[in-house]
């Protein structure tokens, strides 16, 4: 059923695509990331709502070294007609030089969608999200 899955333009970004979601932030398709990452200090990063339930500080082991982080839930959010709601994010620093002026906003990671396509000559993603 290809009904259910939305299309989105993506860009690329060191080798990687990058989809605009809802409220501007840019976010990396990330395989690897288990949680979505939000970036704390870029701008976009202001637009996502988090629920104001007490954050949890989290340690992220990356290969540059430990970042801490702090593990919350977003309220909302939304990658092109889908809204995904309580979804847990962690905010953290970005590891990307602050002198691109490209760089993403923060990670979503592929396992919150069933099917994931990148159609390359088409310049965009499709994504069926993972039923609950």
């Amino acid at each position: 059923a290809d009904e259910e899955a939305i299309r989105i333009p993506f860009e690329w970004h060191q080798g990687r695509p990058v989809i605009t979601v809802g409220g501007g932030a840019r976010l990396v398709l990330d395989s690897g990331a288990t949680t979505v990452t939000v970036f704390s200090d870029t701008a976009a990063a202001g637009t996502l709502r988090w629920n104001s339930r007490q954050a949890v500080i989290v340690r992220i082991d990356r290969l540059d070294g430990a970042k801490v982080g702090r593990l919350g839930e977003l309220e909302c959010l939304r990658v092109g007609t889908m809204a995904l709601e309580n979804v847990p994010a962690i905010a953290v620093r970005s590891w990307y030089d602050k002198r691109d002026g490209r760089a993403p906003d923060g990670l979503l990671p592929l396992g919150l969608f069933s099917r994931v396509h990148i159609a390359h000559a088409g310049g965009y993603v499709e994504l069926v999200p993972a039923s609950h």
